[in-house]
């Protein structure tokens, strides 16, 4: 069978915004609308059954077993959830709502503009904490839940710019992680601050933007503008609207360049962009906003000094430039990018054990939103935590597992290859019911997000194509090591990302869950099985956005995969 690779731009990628609280777009205006359910299909599914938790139940149970219609199925979660939620001391009926949301969330993340979901999931959890639970355990599971809830639903309302809502919604989830204290702690109390500032930020744009309605020759609000969304809100784009020809002529020349991707503008301007957010902006921008400005002036450092053309003066001079940005970033944002930790929202580490003496680790991977390329339509990659292999399943745990090696080169710890998307579905299941934990392939949302590990840049290294190879077994750097044959390497032989994780780039393709559906660019059929791979393999050069499809029964060499195992 035939293996196609298509190229897609992947504009969340090189996004350079704040790692802690940046702001996001709105969602689409144009969600399409529950259906409304009639009265007697509604009669029809309650079947005589007069209480809460049976008509939840009930609710439930229809909209899974509907067949398209999307959006009657999302208005019959919708009320299994408020019928599931009067009767929540029911253990069956907590279940049910659990249930009911998790299905909710799935369909309704790609453009919803209502907060049903986010609202009625910080009411489940917060009722759920009131609650008697079994164990201490047990509570500081939902408690964790809880606070994950919060923090998606504060997000939500920073999207609407309702920053009021998210502040409160903060400084819940900052109050529940003082007992006991979470490492979570520090990020959330900067976020109430950060959502408190924005809302005095917001009130001003939105009185500029009436002032300059009444009169728009009223410069001091267009001034206004400009700086709110280029510094407060790291928006260039937005603030690119109010540029005309009485606008200062500095910001005239950069807030377009400001628009590019780092690598698109020019070795000559990109020192002064350096500059520019490093050392102006800086001093105009809030302690919120200050973070935002030192980390693109560094990314335009970078560009400048890893570029083989600079000229010696003005590596020195963006040197040192880059040196004091580091130091003044270190001082607003003392936590680096860490692999997360037992006791995180992320959830740590675990291990399963596969028998016959093998294991395979996971790390735990929070909870997170990403961005189509008109980064208007947010998605959800998981209403909670997850965990996600440290490297690609290797021969010696496929082995393990189904009893059977078929790769193509033989060794214990080499990624097994050669194995079908059902394959590596059945060894999903059978690692389910061996571990009794819910094993299964990643969808790919969920794998871009551990790849990216929380980092904005091309790569999760850096701009700098040319330390990939420090990072993974690709094309630049099989072909020198002198053998007949290229090949992949035992996992784990490079550099992880951020996370800890091995291999996210090169060294084996991975299915995931998605499949693939022709695209406008399309001219080849497609089979209606076909799935995903992600990552590049020892051929490819690795540039993230590339994936490959084949049909689910399709076996080739080199194309493997990762599980991930859902949080509980």
């Amino acid at each position: 069978m035939r293996v196609f690779l298509i190229s897609i731009s992947f504009l969340s990628v090189v996004s350079i915004l704040s790692l802690v609280g940046s702001v996001k777009p709105l969602r689409a205006a144009a969600a399409a609308a529950p259906a409304p359910l009639s009265e007697e299909l509604l009669l029809s599914i309650y079947n005589g059954d007069r209480t809460n938790g049976g008509r939840a139940a009930r609710l439930l149970s229809a909209a899974t077993k509907l067949e398209g219609k999307k959006s009657t199925k999302i208005a019959l979660l919708k009320k299994s959830v408020e019928f599931g939620l009067k009767s929540m001391g029911l253990p069956k009926c907590r279940t049910t709502t659990e249930k009911a949301l998790e299905q909710l969330g799935r369909l309704t993340d790609d453009n919803s503009t209502d907060s049903f979901f986010t609202d009625k999931k910080v009411e489940f959890y917060r009722i759920s904490y009131r609650l008697p639970a079994k164990s201490r355990v047990q509570k500081l599971d939902i408690r964790n839940r809880l606070i994950a809830a919060l923090a998606q639903s504060a997000e939500f309302h920073e999207q609407s710019y309702r920053w009021l809502e998210a502040a409160r919604a903060y400084t819940e989830a900052a109050r529940l992680s003082t007992r006991p204290v979470t490492p979570d702690l520090p990020s959330l109390r900067r976020k109430v601050l950060r959502a408190t500032h924005m809302r005095k930020v917001q009130m001003a744009i939105d009185k500029a933007t009436k002032d300059l309605k009444k009169d728009p020759n009223d410069v001091k609000a267009r001034n206004k503008l400009i700086k709110f969304y280029l510094v407060e809100y790291d928006k260039p784009a937005e603030a690119v609207k109010y540029l005309n020809e009485d606008a200062d002529e500095i910001l005239r020349t950069y807030i377009p360049l400001a628009l590019r991707r780092p690598f698109e503008v020019k070795l000559s301007a990109c020192k002064e962009m350096a500059k520019w957010y490093g050392q102006m902006l800086t001093k105009e921008a809030s302690p919120h906003a200050k973070a935002n400005m030192l980390r693109r002036g560094i990314i335009y450092c970078d560009r400048f000094l890893d570029s083989p053309k600079r000229d010696a003066e003005g590596a020195l001079l963006l040197g040192v430039i880059k040196g004091n940005m580091k130091k003044e970033l270190k001082k607003l944002d003392p936590e680096p990018i860490r692999p997360p930790k037992p006791g995180s929202l992320a959830g740590g580490t675990i291990t399963l054990d596969l028998g016959k003496g093998i294991s395979m680790k996971l790390r735990g991977i929070p909870p997170k939103k990403v961005y189509g390329n008109d980064r208007l339509k947010g998605k959800l990659v998981a209403a909670s935590p997850y965990y996600i292999g440290l490297t690609e399943v290797t021969q010696e745990q496929y082995e393990a597992v189904i009893g059977t090696n078929p790769s193509s080169l033989k060794g214990r710890k080499n990624p097994v290859d050669q194995v079908s998307w059902h394959e590596a579905q059945a060894f999903c299941k059978k690692l389910s019911n061996s571990t009794g934990r819910t094993v299964r392939l990643p969808t790919e949302a969920e794998w871009s997000n551990a790849s990216e590990a929380g980092v904005k840049y091309l790569y999760f290294f850096g701009e700098d194509p040319r330390k990939l190879v420090q990072y993974a077994w690709c094309k630049t750097n099989t072909k020198d090591l002198g053998e007949a044959e290229d090949h992949y390497r035992p996992v784990a032989t490079r550099k992880p990302n951020p996370w800890g994780l091995y291999d996210m780039y090169g060294n084996a393709w991975e299915w995931v869950f998605d499949l693939h559906t022709a695209g406008e660019e399309e001219t080849r059929k497609i089979p209606s099985d076909a799935h995903k791979a992600l990552g590049g393999d020892w051929t490819t050069t690795c540039r993230p956005g590339v994936f490959a499809w084949s049909g689910a029964k399709g076996k080739h060499k080199g194309w493997g995969f990762r599980v991930l195992v859902e949080y509980e």
